[in-house]
């Protein structure tokens, strides 16, 4: 069995490749964190408002 041989050129574009969707990855998983955050702050001030609602009812 022969063992597996890359030409440097070929393992070098595997290289860029992989980067380039590593660099992508990267960038999809801040924007999820950044939408993870913005979605926290709204069901904060729902919870707020909910507890506001729930306290002025209960006057």
């Amino acid at each position: 069995m022969r063992s597996l041989q890359l030409n440097p050129l070929k393992l070098h574009q595997l290289l860029s490749q992989l980067h380039q969707l590593l660099s992508r990855l990267h960038q999809l998983l801040s924007q999820l964190h950044q939408l993870l955050s913005q979605l926290h702050q709204l069901l904060t001030l729902l919870v707020l408002l909910l507890m506001l609602q729930n306290n002025a009812m209960n006057k």
